[in-house]
């Protein structure tokens, strides 16, 4: 499975080394996509346990740091990823068609 995803990214930051002290704000949005695989295994009629893991992936964003100047960036790398197990119930149970 495979996507296109946006974020909205908000980075505070202070940086304090004497005598200078930098304080801002940056927001944009990513584009980036998504990546992953997943399993699913019935157990009985109405029960299955699942695995999936994620992989979203949005560049590297250059954030400035403070108004004095605008060489002084902060790089930051957005990538997350995440795993997750679950165990499902489906309601009714099997459906046998008749003829």
């Amino acid at each position: 499975m495979a996507s296109a995803t946006q974020i909205p990214l908000t980075r505070h930051y202070r940086r304090d080394p004497p005598p200078f002290v930098f304080t801002g704000n940056y927001n944009t949005d990513r584009w980036g996509y998504a990546a992953g695989v997943g399993i699913e295994y019935g157990f009985t009629p109405n029960w299955s346990a699942k695995f999936e893991y994620m992989h979203y992936g949005f560049d590297t964003a250059n954030a400035p740091m403070g108004t004095l100047s605008a060489t002084n960036v902060s790089a930051l790398r957005l990538n997350i990823d995440t795993l997750k197990v679950g165990i499902n119930y489906r309601f009714g149970g099997p459906v046998v068609a008749k003829y």
